[in-house]
């Protein structure tokens, strides 16, 4: 598989991007001439801390990593709650696992015909309210019914939200972004082991109502997010940006 042209030429490897370019269009039924060039722009690679000094993009992590956060704590703590809802662990964890199937499929849909913002804004809220509707029930087969119907859309907003992050900081910051997002991540499933372990050994209904709080609280503030679907890819970082500019910087002459 070749090397993404985006990132290439960020890292000003245009011969290489040329290349790359050139099996793409191949590979696709096109024709790139051969005195193909290509323009970039001579702004040197952005530090770190650049990240968190465009206020634009600054808000966009934040409330980025809080959303990895609350999908991977969610996620392991209901997976590692397994067998708290009904007699048999292993039918829990069967179900928990195939029921990701048709919600990674789903995420598809939702993110091809609806947009990226508005998928995982409703699937972390559907998911958060079915997980605190199980706050007053007694019943352990409809608890874990709910609680599956929870982990199905908990899932379509891990699925969203994998390409959502990337979609949403410029090629030159794009991995630094995603690095800071998943290890906010990790914080989640750390945590979840200890919440988990309330449901083995103290109520299940406390952790569950926790981890739909959460998901709605943190879902209603990807609003504050901009849409990216059908949008282009930025290359650079721009100084003053707006929510509802998007660029591209891949320009072949």
């Amino acid at each position: 598989m070749p090397e993404s042209p985006r990132w290439l030429i960020a890292r000003k490897k245009t011969s290489k991007a040329i290349s790359s370019l050139k099996f793409i269009a191949k590979f696709n039924g096109k024709y790139l001439p051969e005195n193909a060039q290509v323009t970039i722009s001579k702004e040197k690679e952005p530090p770190f801390c650049e990240l968190f000094l465009s206020p634009i993009y600054r808000r966009r992590i934040i409330i980025i990593s809080l959303v990895w956060f609350s999908n991977t704590l969610i996620y392991y703590g209901l997976s590692l709650s397994a067998g708290s809802f009904v007699s048999s662990i292993y039918i829990e964890f069967i179900l928990n696992a195939v029921i990701e199937i048709p919600a990674t499929a789903f995420a598809q849909f939702t993110m091809h015909f609806i947009s990226r913002k508005k998928s995982l804004c409703a699937s972390m809220i559907c998911s958060g309210i079915c997980l605190m509707i199980i706050m007053p029930l007694k019943h352990r087969l409809t608890i874990f019914i709910l609680e599956l119907v929870g982990k199905f859309f908990l899932s379509t907003a891990f699925t969203v939200m994998l390409l959502y992050t990337s979609e949403l900081f410029p090629t030159l910051i794009r991995n630094w972004a995603f690095g800071v997002a998943s290890c906010s991540g990790r914080f989640g499933s750390l945590l979840s082991t200890a919440i988990s372990k309330l449901s083995h050994e103290i109520d299940v209904h406390i952790p569950m109502f926790s981890f739909g709080i959460l998901s709605v609280v943190i879902g209603a503030s990807v609003l504050l997010l901009q849409e990216t679907k059908d949008a282009l890819l930025k290359e650079t970082i721009e100084k003053k940006v707006k929510p509802e500019e998007d660029e591209i910087a891949l320009n072949i002459q």
